[in-house]
């Protein structure tokens, strides 16, 4: 990390970050560090920690990519890092300026009921507007992928709903 950190500035994770080192912007060696994107297989329970430990990087784009089951809670695990960085101050993440959400196959699972369907659609929601509110962008993708294997890329970013939010920040302004 020491060799490369200094020059990263776009990173994939899939495990936790658990060292606070890469808190302190003076010592962090990931000091370029602006796309942060975590995979399907990253534990959810994880994110604020890993998400916190990472504030001494310069990260504008937060980007987590989950499985269809897991995005209710994947939404909530973003309002709970939002909620902390509207605690510790404007300092803390204030470059951050996009979150986005897609979601991963898992031909696994079971299709959702329209309960579950429901539920993402309002975590959803609840997420993009409490990103509005800290005027960030964002884009959550709620659709099941009908056919990619588990693994494979998501829906690209710049989708359909990365269309409509847009649309919908434009209006707030």
């Amino acid at each position: 990390m020491a060799a490369v950190g200094p020059s990263v500035d776009e990173f994939s994770l899939s495990t936790a970050v658990s060292d606070n080192l890469f808190a302190k912007p003076a010592d962090t060696p990931l000091r370029r560090l602006r796309k942060l994107h975590i995979s399907p297989f990253f534990p959810v329970d994880s994110v604020v920690d890993t998400v916190t430990n990472l504030a001494g990087s310069p990260i504008e784009m937060l980007s987590l990519q989950c499985f269809e089951e897991d995005v209710v809670d994947v939404c909530e695990a973003l309002e709970g890092f939002l909620s902390v960085r509207v605690e510790r101050g404007p300092h803390f993440f204030d470059r951050l300026k996009r979150i986005d959400v897609s979601v991963a196959a898992n031909l696994d699972a079971e299709p959702p009921t329209a309960e579950e369907d429901e539920e993402r659609k309002a975590a959803a929601h609840r997420l993009q507007s409490f990103c509005r509110d800290l005027r960030l962008s964002s884009s959550v993708d709620t659709d099941t992928p009908k056919s990619r294997a588990v693994g494979c890329a998501a829906k690209p970013v710049f989708d359909e709903a990365l269309r409509l939010s847009s649309r919908a920040i434009a209006q707030d302004f």
